[in-house]
């Protein structure tokens, strides 16, 4: 293993602390809120990648002349490949560095998103779809590997915040910005606005100056072995799937609510795309509240309610769901606001178990998000004749799950200083 680079420290902008900087790094590292931005950019291509479509989903049904399953196999391989593809380029980040998986990455999605304008049936769609998640990998396990390597340890969990709430801008914009595509160009179109994008984003990663400072020199296989080890961390390991449950009910709800709107509610294209936008939005407010309610309320016990909020949603849409595009949507929305309220202390609560391979940590936290999220699109995609009821079922049983998983395994994990209760 290499040793790192040696360290000074410097005054941060976005902190106001001491951060550590390697004697190495070029001055011109982009500053902080610029590394904010890129790293929401990088962490929102999965999202664009399909939020910006979903209006366009029946219409490639009709213009495909497909069924509703083929074209959800446009979404629900789509999360898992990504799982997969970052499983591996977390790893290579730690041996290579950030910079390059990034390059790489985003390269393949631009190509991929081309291919996936010029798709003449659904299965060139598919099979582009395929390669435009592997594009994706990065941008799923290295900003968070970004944001350790960036950040001091007392600020990664405000980082994580923002960022959410950055992210959360893109479902909210998105399906809007692609429904508005539509009326002045096919779905076709989308894919190419896609590429465009990023395209521009790839211009803007040859900015960045590599945060990675302690890569080592081990062999392809070496580095990839780091994720056993990583598993082999039994705190890490019940963390993981526990914050893994909430994302099977949101993909859920992604991959079936142009079906829910659109075909169960009658809704047009921009209107399904105003609902879902009003989601979004109401995770995004989530977000950036969980920064002020955390000095209120202890990080652990805003976990706590995350789950509670989750079953409350589903009763309610259990109950209610059926009689009105809106009330549907007031009870997915408090879903959704749990969920963005639970992701910065998770977040900030598993990457606390690892001391180092945080590459590896980050891989691994977002594969299994990831295949947890794809059995939500693939779970609701069967032929329920109310998927409305399913949809809320599914909410509340997670949600006591998670309840009953939360409090056998927070009192065996470690608890960094900023998150633990008062003594």
């Amino acid at each position: 293993m290499k040793k790192g680079t040696p360290l000074n420290r410097k005054k941060d902008e976005y902190s106001g602390n001491d951060t550590v900087e390697s004697n190495h790094v070029n001055s011109r590292q982009l500053g902080t809120t610029a590394m904010m931005l890129f790293v929401s950019i990088l962490c929102a291509f999965p999202m664009m990648a399909t939020d910006m479509y979903l209006p366009a989903v029946p219409l490639i049904k009709e213009q495909l002349n497909t069924t509703v399953a083929l074209v959800n196999w446009t979404l629900s391989p789509f999360f898992a490949i990504i799982s997969f593809s970052g499983l591996i380029f977390g790893p290579l980040s730690d041996r290579f560095g950030r910079k390059p998986i990034i390059l790489v990455t985003i390269s393949m999605y631009a190509l991929s998103s081309l291919a996936c304008a010029f798709s003449p049936n659904i299965w060139v769609l598919i099979i582009s779809r395929v390669f435009q998640a592997i594009g994706c990998g990065s941008g799923m396990a290295i900003p968070a590997a970004i944001v350790k390597d960036y950040f001091p340890a007392e600020k990664k969990e405000k980082a994580f915040a923002l960022i959410g709430a950055l992210t959360g801008f893109v479902p909210m914009i998105a399906p809007i910005f692609g429904a508005m595509l539509l009326k002045y160009t096919e779905w076709r179109g989308i894919f190419f606005f896609m590429f465009l994008l990023s395209f521009s984003t790839l211009v803007f990663a040859f900015f960045f100056k590599e945060t990675n400072h302690d890569r080592s020199d081990e062999s392809i296989p070496a580095s990839l072995s780091k994720l056993w080890v990583v598993l082999q961390n039994l705190d890490f390991a019940r963390l993981i799937i526990l914050f893994a449950l909430a994302p099977i009910g949101m993909m859920g709800f992604v991959g079936i609510s142009s079906f829910i709107f659109q075909e169960t509610f009658g809704l047009s294209e921009m209107q399904y795309s105003i609902y879902f936008s009003v989601n979004a939005g109401i995770s995004v407010f989530a977000a950036l509240a969980y920064i002020r309610v955390s000095q209120i309320i202890r990080p652990l016990t805003i976990i706590t309610l995350s789950f509670v909020l989750s079953i409350v949603s589903g009763v309610l849409t259990i109950l209610f769901g059926e009689f009105h595009p809106a009330l549907f949507l007031g009870a997915i929305a408090i879903a959704s606001a749990a969920f963005a309220l639970q992701r910065a202390p998770a977040m900030s609560l598993l990457l606390e178990q690892q001391d180092k391979n945080t590459g590896s940590a980050t891989s691994l936290m977002n594969f299994v998000f990831g295949i947890f999220g794809s059995l939500g699109l693939v779970f609701i995609s069967l032929d329920w004749s109310n998927r409305i009821f399913v949809l809320g079922l599914l909410n509340l049983v997670l949600g006591i799950i998670s309840t009953l998983f939360w409090y056998y395994t927070r009192n065996k994990c470690k608890i960094p200083k900023s998150m633990a209760p008062p003594k």
